[in-house]
């Protein structure tokens, strides 16, 4: 992971590309074995797969680990992109960022205890992380 570098035109050129985001929730991920099957499951068919970030944490950490040895595995031409949504607060999406996330998405145009979006965007872009209130969707 440390010789890959966030690119949020990336991001956005294989969401426009997939056109489709797959959602997993808590209920689909009981271990980070699951979570990294499915993940890349959906990206082996073409599209962007996308975590809760109301899996368990232990779970979120340990999967993002192999997730991003697999990333590093993907070609530039079909970038392999991490996603997780329901980023609740300020907390959640350093934590999702210091992850390795590509994409963060907020549950709607306002994060907790963020006015407005606009320090949700203001915390994203230095990080160079795609982020999008789910209101986009």
């Amino acid at each position: 992971m440390s010789e890959y570098k966030p690119d949020r035109g990336r991001v956005d050129r294989a969401v426009r590309q997939s056109g489709v985001v797959v959602v997993m929730n808590k209920k689909h991920i009981k271990t980070p074995e699951d979570m990294v099957t499915t993940m890349y499951e959906v990206y082996q068919a073409g599209f962007i797969a996308e975590c809760t970030f109301r899996i368990d944490a232990g779970i979120l950490k340990d999967a993002m680990q192999e997730l991003c040895v697999r990333r590093a595995q993907s070609s530039a031409s079909r970038p392999f992109i991490l996603g997780v949504g329901s980023v609740i607060n300020p907390s959640e999406l350093e934590t999702a960022i210091e992850m390795g996330f590509d994409m963060v998405v907020a549950p709607a145009n306002v994060i907790g205890r963020y006015r407005e979006g606009h320090d949700f965007v203001r915390t994203c872009r230095p990080a160079d992380v795609f982020c999008a209130s789910a209101i986009l969707t």
